[in-house]
């Protein structure tokens, strides 16, 4: 069997960092497709699909901070995975999402609208148990999918 996607298009926000209960350090960022058409009468169309994507391999995810900004056009390449999710109404729905760890995958940066990278700090993905402020990084059960639970595509 084989899972790999590949996607090329813009970031809709800054990167998130993220760390589980275990101590895992990731990355996930959510991206655009877009493509245009022209119909039967001459006139253009345009549309967008958002991509939601989880990075578990960790060299990547400090990349991807420390690289990756709002506007990016990026190279995304991972396996294609869906988690099962309750709306408020009682609904199951399956949500697509583009997982990067081990062999499976890559993300690359092909345009910048931002000259200079900026330096990753560390201690974001430092456990202080003592401080509940905003600041901290969420913190997950290992191979857990709960941060999918948020509205990912609030950029949209």
């Amino acid at each position: 069997m084989f899972n790999k996607i590949f996607l090329m298009g813009n970031l809709g926000a800054n990167p998130e960092l993220l760390v589980t209960q275990g101590g895992k350090k990731m990355a996930r960022f959510s991206f655009a497709t877009s493509f245009s058409w022209k119909d039967d009468v001459n006139d253009w169309h345009e549309h967008t699909d958002w991509h939601n994507v989880v990075v578990y391999r960790e060299s990547t995810a400090y990349r991807v901070k420390r690289d990756l900004k709002k506007g990016d056009k990026v190279w995304v390449e991972g396996k294609l995975t869906y988690r099962r999710i309750e709306d408020r109404w009682g609904k199951y729905h399956r949500i697509p999402y583009i997982v990067i760890s081990g062999p499976h995958g890559w993300v690359e940066l092909l345009q910048s609208r931002n000259p200079q990278p900026e330096d990753v700090d560390v201690s974001e993905f430092e456990y202080t148990p003592e401080d509940n402020s905003e600041d901290n990084p969420e913190y997950l059960d290992e191979g857990s999918s709960e941060f999918l639970d948020e509205d990912f595509q609030s950029n949209q």
